[in-house]
């Protein structure tokens, strides 16, 4: 079997005669199925183990088994008018603490514009 055979027995010929596919392409496309392979493995993988485990097998493999986990938290807006996003890093940094983040390894940068307006009515303009 020589690789033309392999593309003919997978693919429809029609694809490659009208040169859809060229030498470059085809590693590309080679690399884009591998690349699909593994998302299903992981799809699959979340589904039967759940994706907490899965988060925490796969920081085992990467981490060699020390969970060690930082997290950096940044709103990169001031002001009333996206008060929101301020928001969701303060929840989001009340979130960590709930599930057992340590205080030192959360990193927070957010300006305090809003929690300490000299003008708080402004939000009702």
């Amino acid at each position: 079997w020589s690789f033309k055979n392999i593309l003919h027995f997978f693919f429809f010929t029609k694809m490659l005669n009208n040169n859809l596919i060229k030498r470059k392409s085809v590693w590309i496309y080679c690399l884009l199925c591998v690349l699909c392979v593994l998302l299903i493995f992981a799809i699959v993988k979340v589904i039967i183990v759940g994706p907490s485990d899965f988060i925490d097998e796969c920081l085992e493999l990467v981490g060699g088994g020390t969970k060690q986990t930082w997290v950096f938290l940044v709103a990169g807006s001031k002001g009333w008018d996206n008060y929101r996003h301020q928001a969701d890093v303060s929840h989001a940094y009340q979130t960590l603490l709930n599930n057992g983040i340590p205080v030192d390894r959360i990193i927070v940068m957010m300006t305090d514009d809003v929690a300490f307006d000299s003008k708080p009515w402004n939000i009702i303009m």
